[in-house]
């Protein structure tokens, strides 16, 4: 059997590229996901602006999307156009372009800026500037699709000239995509409207003293993780003016009790494209490739598959972009295939299918293992990495793939659930590890879990029954050939693909409960400003460990590097209090930001350093809880700490209305001072 070779179009180094106008795209097979809240409404409001039939002299609507490559800006920008069957295309030149330009019915024109990073005829140091200039100064719509790199260069190249009118205009777009403060201009300014400001959309408008020129829609593509449940967007139809509406950015905690439904933003991917893979195919329940393609069909088991990529997202402290987690899905389906060696992989299953349905017991057991390292939640995890098996014990029929790596790939790894496996409280470990050690007492781990728990039942193949099989008859107790070593080796790789695949069907991957706890945090910031009482005492404790009654601690001042005072070590110290900090918390997207802030009586607070609270940050937070543990993120989180003290001392020197407190100490003499 072959495979369908339209699955490679979102590999990674896949024949897929970024979407253009007019440029029709592959569909086969692919379900496309929802693009990021507000965005796909502001291409609404845009598509009814140009389609009013008295909007000659209306309202000029600008929506720009912005984030990284790979978000679905471009797929976005192409389906908009497509909406606008009207819309004539001027002066294209052929091939991919930065702008595209199009005559409406109603007299105006629509300027499509399809990739920012494609720079433009001349020596323009603004390009981005230009366009919005000249759109605003003739009246034009226009959608663009920008890039964070792009917004930085044109902000150097606005730094160090003064603008007015339509340029000033451009700018302050500009410094406000940027968060940064803008000058109002007198003759024409941007407005913010402040209540309309979400994590991921934000909405302004151009105006003179008494005309507004243009509604500004701003959507991030890449605010809001594809691997939560995104907010509803309360929509009236047909409403053509003002912001768009829509609730905040929320996170579910994966210890969350949750629905059946896959209801997940990349979800709907998962399980769709899954299904329209194996329609494609005929049946053969010992074909891994298909058996992936049908767990994976099934909203449960997607779900499951989300939750494991969003736990490699926190504890990586990246965001999945819609190119990657296609990628990723890709792998879980046909492992790091190439065209080149798609055609191979089908016919070293065949082959190993063969071989599965031998009499020889030693080829059928090498196959069926075989077979299985192709399983989604053993390619997800080891595809593309040098193999383990040991020849000489049992001879696995490995498929040769190339070695393959990627910073996508890495993060996946940090979630294996081989890593740290399941809930903290260890139900769930001992739960799994008494199942497993069931099949050396002669019984089937896989067909007595399927039977009680949905959620694996949906994992849980024909194919992985006869591998348990196999691996039962190999381990019984007593069999003259199943060495000590052999009987080992095959428990234990079975043990792996056992929690891994329990892993993948629950949504648990390493970390499962401090990625809960990191999104419990994220709550806290999001909805109260603050974290729970505990956790920002453990911070405190990891940046200024103190031991007095007012929780003091001194820093070392003068020296190469800002370190806590060190019983009697030699040095020149500054005193600081925890009584004199609080901390805040805050989100900006998918980031939980600290701010420590002085405060003193009858003055305002004051933010003195600020940092973000990752996954590595948390991990040595919650270690320190009731306690003086350490985890080995210490290592990992040393330099931002360092930097986070240094920044605190720099605000205790600068403070002009504050007392402060030295320590010098030079062998057993110290001298305090005020």
């Amino acid at each position: 059997m072959s495979y369908s070779d339209w699955i490679l179009e979102r590999s990674f180094g896949g024949l897929g590229t970024a979407a253009a106008p007019g440029v029709a795209a592959s569909v086969d097979g692919w379900v496309d996901g929802p693009s990021a809240p507000g965005a796909l409404e502001a291409c609404n409001r845009l598509v009814l602006s140009a389609t009013r039939k008295d909007s000659s002299d209306s309202v000029s609507t600008i929506v720009l999307l912005v984030g990284g490559a790979g978000n679905g800006k471009s797929k976005l920008a192409a389906d908009t156009i497509q909406r606008l069957e009207t819309a004539k295309l001027i002066g294209h030149a052929g091939g991919v372009q930065r702008l595209y330009e199009y005559e409406l019915e109603c007299g105006k024109r629509l300027n499509v800026l399809n990739d920012a990073t494609i720079q433009p005829e001349g020596k323009s140091t603004s390009p981005l500037v230009n366009d919005l200039v000249r759109s605003m100064e003739r009246g034009d719509h226009m959608l663009a699709c920008v890039n964070r790199g792009v917004l930085i260069n044109e902000m150097r190249g606005l730094s160090s000239i003064a603008y007015k009118g339509y340029e000033a205009a451009a700018g302050a777009i500009i410094a406000w995509l940027l968060g940064q403060e803008f000058e109002k201009s007198c003759e024409l300014h941007l407005e913010v409207q402040e209540m309309a400001q979400t994590d991921h959309y934000s909405y302004g408008v151009i105006k003179t003293e008494q005309d507004t020129v243009a509604e500004v829609h701003v959507v991030f593509m890449d605010h809001a993780s594809l691997l939560e449940e995104w907010p509803s967007v309360r929509e009236k139809a047909g409403n053509l003016q003002g912001p768009v509406c829509l609730d905040p950015i929320d996170v579910r905690p994966l210890d969350a009790e949750s629905g059946t439904e896959t209801k997940l933003a990349f979800g709907v991917c998962v399980s769709g494209t899954s299904g329209n893979f194996l329609d494609a195919h005929g049946d053969d329940e010992l074909d891994p490739i298909l058996a992936n393609a049908k767990v994976l069909s099934s909203s449960l088991v997607a779900r499951g598959w989300c939750a494991v990529a969003r736990g490699a997202e926190v504890v990586s402290g990246t965001h999945f972009t819609y190119r990657e987690l296609w990628a990723l899905y890709v792998h879980s389906i046909v492992g790091p295939a190439a065209p080149e060696t798609l055609a191979k992989l089908s016919s070293h299953v065949e082959r190993l299918i063969g071989k599965a349905r031998s009499t020889d017991k030693d080829k059928r057991l090498s196959a069926l293992l075989g077979l299985g390292r192709l399983r989604a939640h053993m390619l997800l995890f080891d595809a593309g990495k040098p193999s383990d098996a040991d020849d000489d014990l049992v001879p696995v029929d490995d498929f040769d793939w190339p070695l393959t790596s990627n910073e996508a790939l890495a993060a996946m790894t940090l979630a294996d659930p081989l890593r740290d496996f399941g809930p903290s409280d260890g139900e769930g470990y001992r739960e799994i590890a008494e199942l497993v050690s069931e099949i050396e007492e002669g019984r089937k781990p896989g067909e007595m879990l399927a039977a009680k728990d949905p959620r694996f039942a949906a994992i849980w193949t024909p194919l992985d029954a006869e591998i348990e099989r196999a691996v039962l008859q190999e381990t019984k107790p007593g069999r003259d050939k199943a060495t000590m070593k052999r009987r080992n080796w095959l428990l234990g790789w079975y043990g792996r693909y056992f929690y891994r695949m329990v892993g993948l069907a629950r949504g648990w991957p390493a970390h499962f409960s401090l990625i809960s706890e990191w999104q419990e945090s994220w709550l806290d910031a999001n909805k109260r400003g603050s974290l729970s009482s505990a956790l920002e005492n453990a911070l405190f404790e990891i940046v200024m460990p103190g031991d007095g009654q007012r929780g003091e601690t001194y820093f070392s001042i003068l020296g190469p590097r800002v370190e806590p005072a060190n019983g009697a070590a030699a040095g020149s110290y500054i005193e600081l209090s925890r009584r004199d900090f609080d901390l805040r918390a805050s989100t900006a997207g998918d980031r939980i930001e600290l701010t420590f802030e002085k405060t003193m009586r009858g003055r305002e607070p004051k933010p003195v350093v600020e940092a973000v609270l990752d996954f590595h940050l948390l991990r040595e937070a919650v270690a320190r809880k009731g306690g003086h543990g350490f985890t080995d993120s210490l290592s990992l989180i040393e330099p931002r700490i360092e930097r986070m003290r240094a920044g605190l001392v720099a605000g205790q020197l600068a403070d002009r209305d504050n007392s402060r407190r030295y320590q010098f100490i030079r062998g057993r003499h110290v001298v305090s001072s005020r």
